[in-house]
């Protein structure tokens, strides 16, 4: 799977283009758009002083796998009230691995080059009448927000910003450490310019003054780049010829996330039988855990179903043989029943949920689990 050459061809317009913003509506479907922010699976914050307002997909979105032009897009798209687009940051993009799921399509066969993929969290610019600002993929105001567009104007705010272009960042700082650490250090590494008008990827500047993301010209074929293994990385972003990207990350940084976070069938059953917000907790989990996710939500929420049932059927058996006022004869027809508590609590109108959900915690899985781990 080489890539047959490590430069990428250019098919982006000159930095600093003095068209018209594009609008809004010369990017998504309005229609569209209305539909994914009514059903939940994309989030509009707004500015809190400027007229200004940021879409970003939700974890409604991550779970169910609801791509689109529109959640595609929207992962930080920055709009004005006049519905011109300020800001355009990178389209969402995938795992490597998830390449050979149904709803992507094959990996283009073209050159790619391959960059570090920095552990922090994006910081998209996008200009104010104070200067330029930074905003994170769903929020003016996060606190990485707030920090980066602190650090931008303190180290870069003199710095002329080309119109209709978007600077894209991750934000390092050790008050935002996911899994890598970086020590002390504070940055702002430029990831990306992309275009306001088409997406597409400008040439990085090569006078900006500060950290620029690390590529890696030696790194031409795929699977020398899924083996590669680092201490202390997160892993690879693939960018090829045509602007798709894609992401690789380490084994290591994977099993060190999943720790951190906790992450266990047993986590899962906890939370359904909380009744806890789920796509929030999915909010929370790597791509690379989606799959599993789903699979063990879909499995512990069938046997609920089907014990349900059982239950069900069985009481309405019971109900029938010894009528609805013999609880004497309920508790003899139901004593060797395994559900027994369950029938009780149907019989005294009671909520058996809970009581269910206990029957279903499973012995403690995780995923990518590994011999000796005990994460």
């Amino acid at each position: 799977m080489d890539s047959s050459q490590e430069t990428v061809s250019r098919r982006e317009p000159a930095v600093g283009t003095t068209t018209p913003p594009p609008r809004l509506a010369d990017v998504l479907n309005p229609a569209n758009l209305a539909t994914m922010v009514a059903e939940r699976y994309i989030r509009v914050q707004r500015h809190p002083t400027l007229p200004l307002r940021v879409y970003n997909y939700t974890e409604r979105a991550q779970f169910g796998r609801v791509w689109n032009a529109e959640t595609l897009t929207c992962r930080g798209l920055i709009v004005d009230d006049a519905d011109r687009i300020v800001a355009r940051p990178l389209r969402k993009f995938f795992n490597l691995s998830e390449y050979a799921a149904t709803f992507l399509p094959p990996l283009p066969v073209e050159p790619f080059v391959v960059f570090e993929k920095v552990d922090g969290a994006l910081g998209i610019r996008y200009p104010t009448p104070d200067g330029p600002a930074l905003a994170t993929r769903g929020s003016f105001t996060s606190d990485q927000a707030l920090w980066a567009t602190a650090y931008y104007r303190r180290r870069y705010g003199g710095i002329p910003a080309p119109p209709n272009v978007t600077y894209l960042f991750e934000i390092v700082a050790p008050q935002f450490r996911v899994v890598v650490d970086y020590g002390d250090r504070e940055d702002l590494v430029l990831l990306a310019v992309i275009d306001n008008a088409t997406g597409l990827d400008l040439p990085l500047p090569t006078d900006w003054p500060g950290p620029v993301v690390e590529r890696f010209d030696g790194l031409t074929d795929l699977d020398q780049i899924v083996t590669q293994q680092r201490d202390n990385a997160e892993g690879f972003v693939i960018r090829y010829a045509s602007g798709l990207r894609v992401k690789v990350k380490h084994a290591e940084y994977l099993r060190l996330h999943r720790i951190l976070l906790g992450l266990s069938n047993v986590a899962v059953w906890e939370q359904l039988a909380a009744g806890g917000d789920l796509d929030a907790y999915a909010g929370s989990i790597p791509d690379e855990w989606y799959g599993w996710l789903q699979a063990t939500v879909a499995d512990l929420q069938a046997r609920y179903a089907q014990i349900e049932r059982t239950v069900q059927d069985e009481f309405a058996q019971v109900r029938a043989e010894v009528g609805p006022a013999d609880r004497k004869a309920f508790a003899l027809a139901v004593q060797h029943s395994p559900y027994r508590q369950l029938l009780f609590l149907l019989l005294d109108g009671r909520d058996y949920r809970q009581q269910l959900w206990r029957l279903l915690k499973p012995s403690y899985s995780a995923p990518f689990r590994e011999a000796g781990d005990d994460g």
